[in-house]
């Protein structure tokens, strides 16, 4: 082997030249064209074998395999000869070996080449079939082991981008859809990975399959689509969300079955039931015409597989920021993950692109716990993100080591735009948990009135916040909460958020929650985030809000309290798991359920002072909670609920009896519901009122995916 330049190389071959003759010749297998133009250009015409004949003086040329290599525009051109058309296939495998003999010079773009085919002049090439044939006679190839192989169709003839139909056949999803041989031809060879879609700029929400074939370094789309006004959406969905594995089934021009393959994508079935879901939402809440669905169908035809793998505007894959060492780095993927979390981008991550949900999780708890672990400061939206027990007892604490953290310098130094900018934010948490600032952060601002916020930087690309006030006190030790900022819009719902994520006094927080009356049930879920971050501090007037007579703010104050674990709230949830005349009661005995062992009593009452006509219905209704009790932590067989709920099998009282006996031996069923509300499987009914507590629980676990709320608040930034 000898090398001309860093890419090229040659091996040393026997020729036999048309006279008889055998004689030592080169081949060259990569040649860099860039660097030897002149070289490349004489191989393209007579071929990579380079050599004399010592006997007739012929130079040595056969038409066979070559690269042609491109570093500075990282391309490679696989060229053949035009009697290796059937060895394609073959020939792939021998250039992927040849680069695996060489790991160094292994690139992405060398492993895709494009491949061309040697076509020699006329009377070159009828010369040398003559001279060859009349010393040399034709080998006869061997009969193939297999089917032949076909020459690859023409670009032109392959559909790139299909639509399909989504269909539940003998408990099997199927994509199926009917295209010509040459589709065909690329989908039976292609690798294919699926991913559930819900696209929602085409006039009408199509959920859906997208399959993406790579053929020869090029992709192909197939998109299955089922109507989610369609009953049967929900069973292939709730299927998909089960385990997210199909079959797709092409016919060819005649009607008959050209091709079945079976895809599976593990990991994508929280993906399935979260486009299910905002499908079912977005179809809700629009206005649809007729031929809606078809018209979006239509539009969708026209794109092309580039413009349908269009990715989002800020991308992010599985494996992202998986190591942090240093707070720079930490800050970068913090920023990064900022701005794809943003609500119109994360749904296409989430939605189009095939993210899987469990992965943006695993990447955002790895950021922020970098960005804790290194003092720094997350944007507004993930807030909720860092004050939970995991990471810090209050705000106080966290606010308190995020500025020790940082001031020791840890994980390195931030630029100096950064370095402003984190100790901002920090102070814009301090203030909005009415939390003391720190030594720390006071010293870090009290350079004269402190250092000027960088102009026009967003505090937090996160839609649904708005500004709380103004940053800039002139007292660097203060710790008073900076007064709200006045609203930028008569926007009620814009009005109510700008105070809750402000600094509320009790009289303006229970305008706020008496306002729910007037909201629609979009508007509610929007505020309820804030709300929840409040605990407690909004148990008494969450009590009073049992009472309303709209179910949505009933469910909304259950929710909450559930949430809080305030035991004030006790009694008045039992009252309200009587009174309560829709399936709300199931959401009222989830809550009952979050405070544990210590509702035993107070259930157990209810069903002593329950009037004997209702105490069986009562009585289906305390066990559900009990069922809730034992749950509570986890159902271990020595857990503290459990085993007060077991206690009770024995009393005396056959009612009470009978409840702990049924709370038992419904375990499962309660179980899967709660998964079910809580987002961990899809819906099995999705009425208003199961629809809407798992749409309560989504927006409060996972603010960034409140992808239902239309209206956009922006973030103002006061300078």
């Amino acid at each position: 082997m000898e090398n001309l330049a860093e890419w090229s190389w040659a091996d040393d071959v026997v020729f036999a030249c048309g006279c008889g003759v055998y004689f030592a010749a080169r081949r060259w297998r990569w040649l860099d064209a860039e660097a030897n133009p002149e070289l490349a250009e004489a191989v393209r015409g007579r071929g990579p074998v380079v050599g004399e004949c010592p006997a007739c003086g012929r130079s040595a040329d056969a038409h066979v395999d070559w690269l042609e290599l491109h570093p500075a525009v990282e391309r490679a051109r696989l060229w053949l000869g035009p009697q290796q058309r059937a060895e394609v296939i073959e020939l792939l495998r021998g250039h992927l070996e040849r680069v695996g003999a060489r790991p160094n010079f292994a690139r992405g773009w060398l492993l895709r080449p494009e491949i061309e085919f040697i076509t020699p002049a006329e009377g070159e090439a009828q010369q040398q079939i003559t001279r060859d044939t009349a010393v040399v006679p034709t080998p006869v190839p061997p009969e193939p082991s297999g089917p032949a192989w076909n020459p690859p169709p023409a670009a032109d003839e392959i559909l790139w981008a299909a639509n399909g139909e989504v269909d539940m056949i003998d408990g099997e999803v199927v994509v199926r859809l009917q295209v010509d041989e040459a589709t065909v031809r690329v989908w039976s060879e292609a690798t294919i990975e699926a991913r559930p879609i819900n696209l929602r700029d085409l006039g009408y929400p199509l959920l859906g399959v997208r399959l993406v074939g790579v053929y020869l370094g090029e992709k192909a789309v197939i998109d299955g689509f089922i109507d989610v006004g369609d009953v049967e959406a929900h069973e292939i969905f709730g299927r998909l969300a089960e385990q997210f594995r199909l079959t797709l089934v092409i016919h060819g021009p005649r009607g008959t079955t050209a091709l079945r393959r079976e895809v599976a994508s593990p990991g994508l079935e929280r993906n399935a039931a979260l486009c299910l879901e905002s499908a079912s939402s977005l179809l809700a809440s629009g206005d649809f015409g007729p031929s809606a669905y078809l018209d979006a169908l239509r539009t969708l035809q026209g794109l092309s597989a580039s413009e349908r793998l269009r990715p989002a505007g800020v991308e992010m894959h599985a494996g992202d920021h998986r190591t942090l060492a240093t707070a720079a780095a930490a800050w970068a993927a913090l920023d990064h993950l900022d701005q794809a979390s943003g609500r119109d981008n994360l749904t296409h991550l989430l939605e189009i692109d095939g993210l899987p949900l469990n992965e943006y999780e695993a990447i955002r708890r790895t950021v922020l716990s970098a960005a804790v672990e290194f003092g720094l400061t997350p944007p507004s939206r993930f807030w909720r993100r860092i004050l939970v027990p995991e990471v810090g007892p209050d705000a106080a604490a966290i606010v308190a080591r995020l500025a020790k953290t940082r001031a020791s310098g840890r994980g390195g130094e931030l630029s100096p735009e950064a370095t402003v900018e984190n100790w901002f934010r920090m102070r814009d948490l301090a203030d909005r948990k009415r939390v003391a600032h720190p030594p720390e952060l006071r010293q870090a601002l009290a350079d004269d009135r402190g250092p000027k916020r960088p102009l026009g930087r967003r505090r937090s690309q996160q839609p649904p916040m708005v500004a709380s006030g103004e940053i800039g006190d002139s007292s660097p030790a203060s710790s008073s909460p900076v007064p709200p900022a006045p609203p930028r819009s008569p926007n009620r719902l814009a009005k109510a958020t700008e105070i809750l994520e402000g600094v509320p006094t009790m009289d303006q927080l229970a305008s706020v929650i008496k306002s729910m009356e007037d909201f629609d049930a979009d508007e509610i879920l929007a505020l309820l985030p804030a709300l929840s971050e409040l605990g407690p501090s909004v148990t008494p007037m969450m009590i009073e809000r049992l009472r309303s007579p709209r179910r949505e703010v009933r469910q909304s104050a259950v929710i909450l309290l559930g949430l809080a674990r305030d035991g004030r709230a006790i009694d008045p949830l039992c009252d309200a798991l009587l009174a309560e005349e829709t399936n709300v009661w199931r959401d009222i005995a989830r809550a009952l359920g979050n405070l544990g062992p210590r509702v035993i009593g107070p259930l157990c009452e209810v069903v002593r002072r329950v009037d004997p006509q209702r105490r069986d219905t009562m009585a289906n209704r305390v066990a559900r909670a009990l069922a809730e009790v034992v749950l509570s932590d986890g159902d271990a067989r020595g857990g503290p609920g459990r085993h007060a709920v077991e206690a009770l099998v024995d009393v005396q009282d056959p009612a009470i009896a009978s409840a702990a006996t049924h709370a038992l031996a419904t375990l499962t069923d309660v179980s899967s519901a709660g998964e079910e509300i809580r987002g961990e499987r899809p819906l099995a009914e999705d009425t208003a009122v199961r629809g809407f507590a798992r749409r309560a629980y989504e927006a409060i676990t996972t603010p960034e995916l409140d992808i239902l709320i239309e209206d956009d608040l922006e973030v103002e930034e006061v300078g």
